[in-house]
């Protein structure tokens, strides 16, 4: 719990204040609109939604007094951008009317997660905070209650199993000023060009297939950037994360979850033979109603031999493309089908560079060839907005858990094998063409000691 207390800002009265707020900001954009012609940069948003889940206003307040949200004009507004700190402004701008907690979580520190509460928010209300940043950017998330309870305070700063007469969201702030060049396009490009891949994502022990076709392997536990892309289908944005597991030498995914727009879709393995039922969350709730995520058709199926399905389609804006997360027992994997860079070409994460197929760092320059450096550098950091309904250890400032002297432990648990290398490559030769799949595949039938494993390749 936080000891910091924001100044109320008062100077002006509500309705004057949201005009000249919105005067300066139309000044500003009309100035950066100038700067840019002549320039030929364009300034990144500053506020950027993330995230929203809860039903609003049902018992305890009235839905019609509810403010629509639009994602362009939010109720939170940068001040001040200091590189390694953001000072902003939140107002009460969700309801018409007294919403009874307002709750408030962002970085106060590298290790300090701040919740201030409010009671009793009246909508001409609005507090200014300052957040540390982290990689140039930060995150922030408001919590409206609607009812009164007898929580504590701490409590108001979390997603309750009860979503009526509640309300979330998830900002992203941007700590650095720093305009961007545009892409220059030549006369000569040709779409038909563009590079595409097929079958790029993230499996078994874990195996990581890039989106130029590269195989390798990280084996950390931790929480991991797998791809994301805020401009994903015209703003609404796309985030892909996996929870790998360690067991001894190796480790393997045990949930990926996936937002588009405002949705999320979390899906975990099962290693209990008896259950061959699907395991999932959607915004949060184990088991939600889910027939769409950001407005693209969903589909989940389970074949009742231990194979859960869900199907994203996107086709309705890429023709043929398709994100597939599955589960065999507790391995997860995550493909994405028939990928174009009109699709993907902006993605950044553990698959690399679309286009070139390199591997960067977080600040878009420095490449990386070490893939145990690669794993840590997209380990999910607090600005990320990690996507799993609970945590797991380790999470940021700890780093990625790496295996004990992983290539010497490896080579002797595989030499110590009951299953000899030929019957496996005979069973993955069976079901798979591809000579680096049959590789993988390998490797995990004489990791597991199960030539089942072949099932989730």
């Amino acid at each position: 719990m936080s000891n910091y207390r924001p100044q109320l800002i008062n100077h002006l009265p509500h309705d004057n204040k949201r005009y000249t707020m919105n005067l300066m900001k139309q000044c500003v954009l009309l100035a950066l609109t100038v700067v840019s012609v002549h320039a030929q940069y364009i300034i990144t948003p500053k506020e950027t939604l993330i995230g929203e889940i809860g039903k609003g206003p049902k018992q305890c307040a009235n839905k019609q007094d509810s403010i629509d949200l639009d994602a362009n004009d939010l109720p939170i507004q940068v001040i001040s951008q200091g590189g390694d700190s953001v000072t902003f402004t939140i107002s009460q701008a969700f309801y018409n009317g007294v919403v009874e907690k307002v709750a408030l979580s962002y970085n106060q520190g590298p290790t300090d997660t701040a919740c201030e509460v409010n009671s009793a928010v009246a909508a001409d209300w609005s507090e200014t905070y300052t957040a540390v940043c982290f990689a140039g950017k930060t995150e922030v998330k408001i919590y409206l209650h609607f009812c009164a309870s007898d929580e504590t305070e701490c409590d108001y700063c979390a997603v309750p199993d009860d979503k009526d007469d509640y309300l979330a969201i998830s900002v992203e702030l941007d700590c650095e000023s720093t305009p961007t060049q545009p892409p220059i396009s030549s006369p000569t490009d040709n779409p038909a060009q563009q590079p595409t891949s097929d079958g790029a994502g993230s499996l078994g022990d874990p195996h990581f297939k890039a989106w130029q076709g590269e195989h390798f392997e990280f084996h950390g536990q931790c929480d991991l950037v797998l791809t994301k892309d805020h401009e994903f289908a015209n703003g609404l944005g796309l985030d892909v994360q996996i929870r790998t597991k360690l067991v001894r030498f190796w480790s393997y995914i045990e949930k990926a979850a996936i937002r588009i727009g405002n949705d999320i879709l979390e899906v975990e393995g099962n290693a209990d033979p008896e259950e061959n039922d699907t395991r999932y969350w959607f915004n949060l709730e184990y088991k939600g109603e889910a027939t769409s995520i950001g407005g693209f058709p969903l589909t989940i199926h389970n074949n009742k031999v231990r194979h859960s399905y869900y199907k994203i389609d996107l086709s309705s804006k890429y023709p043929g493309q398709k994100i597939i997360i599955s589960s065999f027992r507790e391995f997860v994997r995550i493909d994405f089908e028939g990928a174009t860079a009109e699709t993907f070409g902006n993605t950044v994460g553990m698959l690399g560079d679309f286009k070139t197929g390199d591997f960067f760092a977080r600040d878009g320059v420095t490449r990386m060839d070490d893939f145990v450096k690669l794993g840590n550098e997209w380990q999910v950091l607090p600005t990320d907005y990690m996507l799993f309904h609970d945590q797991s250890q380790p999470q940021f400032p700890k780093r990625c858990i790496q295996p004990e002297d992983p290539q010497g432990e490896r080579k002797r648990r595989l030499s110590e094998s009951t299953i000899s290398v030929e019957a496996a490559e005979a069973v993955c030769s069976k079901t798979l063409g591809n000579a680096l799949d049959i590789k993988d595949c390998v490797y995990d039938v004489l990791a597991t000691q199960d030539l089942d494993m072949v099932g989730g390749f």
